[in-house]
């Protein structure tokens, strides 16, 4: 029975691995080039994905989940989400330097998407009673909608694929998208609704009126700021 600590620890593992990955990616960029990598945009795939969701997304829902979910519930629960998480993420290692996007690849990523949901349900499901009030619980929640939103993109690159090809600007919106609600809302709320916990645990008053004005601003900020990955496909002054 591995303990919350070992898996934030297995985040870092995550971590070293896209830290070696990138070393050989930039080495074959250079005149030291050692023929290590066989396709340099398939081992980029894998960088991409084991960092997002390797080292970044299990070093949060581990956060997440130590702060806010009892022991009793991480033993009965948690631990098989973990798992699921971890043959996901193993199976776009080996898959996505192989083969790129193909398969495989989309089979693991997609899984990945799917066990992410049951990730989100779990937390809103087992959440201790005394914390669903707190506004750090209100913040988590919120991250967690914006990382089911930006699966949307993912969703929708196999039919846009299918019928407008890798050269459409849909296909490279679809890509912004998931990147856009990935990292400037679901890491950054989630974030910032760890560290609210921190403060609410020390007893931090924060003031219920400027909270929620935060809130709205924030929403704003990252719906609006998602049209600057849009800039390059339209002039059109309401963008």
């Amino acid at each position: 029975m591995m303990t919350l600590k070992q898996y934030f620890i297995s985040s870092f593992l995550y971590l070293l691995v896209t830290a070696v990955l990138g070393f050989f990616l930039r080495l074959e960029a250079t005149p030291l080039e050692i023929g290590v990598i066989k396709n340099y945009n398939y081992v980029v795939h894998a960088h991409s994905h084991i960092a997002l969701l390797g080292w970044v997304y299990l070093g949060l829902s581990s956060f997440i989940v130590y702060f806010f979910i009892s022991k009793s519930k991480v033993k009965k629960h948690y631990t098989r989400i973990f798992w699921a998480t971890q043959v996901c993420l193993i199976g776009m290692l080996i898959a996505f330097p192989v083969q790129g996007y193909a398969l495989m690849s989309i089979t693991f990523s997609t899984l990945f998407m799917l066990v992410s949901y049951v990730f989100f349900g779990f937390i809103l499901r087992h959440t201790q009673a005394e914390f669903k009030l707190k506004k750090s619980f209100l913040l988590i929640k919120h991250a967690l909608f914006y990382m089911a939103l930006s699966s949307f993109g993912p969703w929708a690159l196999g039919a846009i694929m299918t019928t407008l090809g890798k050269t459409s600007v849909w296909y490279k919106l679809a890509i912004y998208f998931y990147l856009h609600f990935q990292y400037n809302a679901w890491f950054v709320l989630a974030v910032i609704g760890l560290l609210v916990f921190i403060l609410e645990k020390y007893h931090f008053r924060i003031k219920t009126q400027p909270f929620t004005k935060f809130i709205y601003l924030i929403h704003i900020g990252i719906f609006g700021s998602f049209f600057q990955s849009t800039l390059w496909a339209s002039s059109d002054w309401t963008v």
